[in-house]
C-alpha cells in the first residue's frame, strides 16, 4: 500500500511539474504533503521568477474606422505608403485587378536596401482580404507565401499598422 501511495505521489508531482512548464501565465502549482495526513495537496502561486512576455505593440483602437462587406469590384485600384520612420524607410505600392489578380511591389532602403516586384491572386471574405503570393517570388523581400488585409469604409487597405490609401 506505501509503494502505490509513493507512486501515485511520484505521478501527481511529475503531472504538476510538467504543467509548469506547460503554464502560459505568471503562475506556478505548488504540491505540498503534508506527512501526518498523508494527503497532497495543490495551490497555485505568483511566479516572480518569471517575467512577463515583452509587449511588441500596442494598437490605438480609439480611431480605427469601421469595416463593411466588399464586392472585389470596389477593390480594383492601386494603394500605397510611404514609411518613413527610425526603424524603416519604404515605398510599398499594390495594385489589384478586377480578374483576381495582384501586383506587389516593395522599394525599402532601411535597414536595409532590397526592392522587388511580385505577383498572386487574392480573395475577399466580407472586409478581409487575402493575398496568396506566386511561388516564383524573390523570397529575400516576400517572405511570406499569403498575407491578409482589411478594407475600411474610409476607402485604405491596413495590415498591422500600415495604412495604404488608394492613389
Amino acid at each position: 500500500m506505501r509503494n502505490v501511495l509513493i507512486i501515485l505521489i511520484v505521478v501527481l508531482v511529475g503531472y504538476l511539474g510538467f504543467e509548469q512548464f506547460n503554464n502560459n501565465d505568471n503562475t506556478v502549482v505548488v504540491v505540498e504533503q503534508t506527512p501526518v495526513e498523508r494527503s497532497v495537496t495543490a495551490s497555485t502561486k505568483p511566479n516572480k521568477n518569471k517575467p512577463a512576455p515583452e509587449v511588441l505593440y500596442q494598437f490605438d483602437t480609439s480611431n480605427v474606422p469601421a469595416t463593411q462587406k466588399f464586392d472585389s469590384e470596389f477593390i480594383s485600384a492601386t494603394y500605397a505608403v510611404t514609411l518613413d520612420n527610425d526603424h524603416t524607410k519604404a515605398q510599398l505600392r499594390f495594385t489589384f485587378n478586377d480578374d483576381g489578380t495582384f501586383t506587389d511591389y516593395r522599394d525599402m532602403t532601411h535597414p536595409k536596401s532590397m526592392a522587388g516586384e511580385t505577383t498572386g491572386t487574392y480573395t475577399i471574405h466580407e472586409a478581409l482580404i487575402t493575398l496568396i503570393y506566386a511561388q516564383e517570388r524573390d523570397t529575400n523581400v516576400f517572405k511570406f507565401n499569403r498575407s491578409q488585409m482589411s478594407l475600411h469604409k474610409d476607402g485604405t487597405l491596413r495590415t498591422g499598422t500600415i495604412v495604404l490609401a488608394k492613389q
